[in-house]
């Protein structure tokens, strides 16, 4: 047994008040685990000396793959074999459906076009009949639904009518569940417990951009007043409401380099609102192109990556929920890699990557089929990125190459083949992260 390749190992070593013995950190990607790990044990793990290692914290760094007999190339196909058996599992099909073209706001960062029509009777009952064909396929025991948009709540009406639909028809046939990606500008308390109750969306992914002079300039409303308010007053329903599933809010802020330097202010502002709690999650995230120039105001990854951690700080400081790594291993990427998922723009067009409905060049060049053409019982078409770890094993991208392949999973095949490196913050400060998870262990930098 020796150690993993896909082992992240601090550098630093690291102490704990009242003990004499030092800590080493490992991360593994292969598993999404931590450990604080005695320092002369990850000497006597280096000289290969197993046998001075107690059995219960050798059983646990084979457990979860911190050691290994597998070679290099056997440790890449273990990665690659099981997002693969995730991608093509026949079990669970997933729809990612746009009710709008439109957006009530005007960020200046987005790269979608909005405009207001109407959806055809045709569209949504052809959606309609896909999804409850899905459902009632003997085969597949979960179906997710993901609500994107433009504004979804625009159509709030379709979703909670759809969604009933759903239900009624997933009860006692497969599992079902939903998400929702939402400004939260429209969020009322009847909406929210609607949503949760009634729709099953346990899921809510809601952007901040700053504090409220802040937000509402970065996400302007193309009507007048702002949305920060608003967001603020339906966080704290979030927090205090009693619903019959249990919600997750994902809180994200995009950043570039006007707003990032006021998101300490945020996090800040927050914590004296009372509106800390554990259904609430951070997502932070550099703005970058939809196919949309922004170049002026986004930031590089490595200026990202330190932005980031400096916030990090602030989170733990005031007791809000954060990943320093991720925290399960990559198991679909994204619905572009996998048949069994399909996104439906509002304009009928079904493609397999969130970044191209509404988005000009991609609406009127690169979706796969229409609504009526495809028809109700088949798969969406394929796509060039659904051989996408095929061409991770072939070695046509450097992550066969990269230590956080299994958790990162490539991270975005459609910037790769744009040439562009979407490789994730947390690949650029690997050794900060670590210090991190030993401060929130109890442990400190010898």
């Amino acid at each position: 047994m020796k150690l993993s390749r896909y082992n992240i190992i601090s550098n630093n070593s690291y102490t704990r008040g009242g003990e004499d013995e030092n800590y080493k950190i490992y991360y593994n990607t292969l598993s999404a685990k931590s450990i604080a790990i005695k320092t002369s044990h990850h000497e006597e793990i280096l000289s290969g000396n197993l046998k001075e290692i107690p059995n219960d914290i050798e059983n646990y760094l084979i457990k979860n793959k911190f050691l290994t007999d597998k070679n290099y190339d056997e440790e890449l196909y273990a990665a690659i074999e099981f997002q693969r058996l995730n991608a093509e599992d026949p079990t669970f099909r997933s729809f990612i459906l746009l009710p709008t073209q439109w957006c009530n706001l005007g960020c200046d960062y987005c790269g979608q076009s909005h405009f207001r029509s109407p959806l055809s009777k045709n569209h949504r009952e052809i959606v309609r009949r896909r999804v409850l064909e899905a459902i009632n396929t003997e085969s597949v025991n979960t179906v997710s639904i993901g609500w994107f948009g433009g504004e979804p709540l625009v159509a709030y009406k379709a979703i909670l009518d759809l969604s009933k639909e759903f239900i009624s028809e997933a009860e006692g046939t497969c599992n079902y569940s939903a998400h929702i990606v939402t400004n939260g500008s429209l969020l009322t308390e009847d909406k929210i417990y609607s949503l949760i109750n009634d729709c099953n969306i346990t899921r809510f992914d809601i952007t901040i951009d700053g504090t409220k002079e802040t937000h509402d300039s970065h996400r302007p409303s193309k009507k007048p007043g702002g949305s920060f308010d608003k967001i603020i007053d339906s966080l704290r329903i979030f927090k205090n409401g009693r619903f019959t599933v249990e919600p997750v809010v994902i809180i994200r802020v995009n950043l570039d380099n006007r707003n990032y330097r006021d998101i300490k202010n945020l996090v800040k502002y927050l914590y004296d609102k009372d509106l800390v709690s554990p259904r609430f999650e951070f997502n932070i995230a550099p703005i970058y192109s939809w196919s949309n120039d922004i170049s002026s105001i986004e930031l590089s990854q490595e200026e990202f990556s330190n932005i980031e951690l400096d916030i990090f700080n602030d989170l733990n400081k005031y007791g809000f929920f954060y990943n320093v790594f991720p925290d399960r291993p990559m198991g679909v990427l994204c619905s572009a890699v996998t048949r069994n998922s399909e996104v439906v723009s509002a304009t009928g067009n079904i493609f397999s990557c969130t970044e191209y409905p509404l988005v000009v060049e991609h609406e009127k060049n690169d979706s796969l089929t229409n609504l009526i053409s495809l028809g109700i019982p088949t798969l969406r078409p394929k796509h060039q990125f659904d051989d996408w770890l095929i061409d991770i094993e072939q070695g046509n991208f450097p992550c066969n190459k990269c230590s956080f392949f299994p958790v990162c999973g490539g991270s975005c095949p459609k910037q790769w083949h744009n040439n562009v490196s979407p490789c994730p913050s947390y690949k650029y400060a690997p050794q900060k992260r670590l210090d991190h998870i030993a401060m929130l262990s109890g442990l400190r930098v010898k």
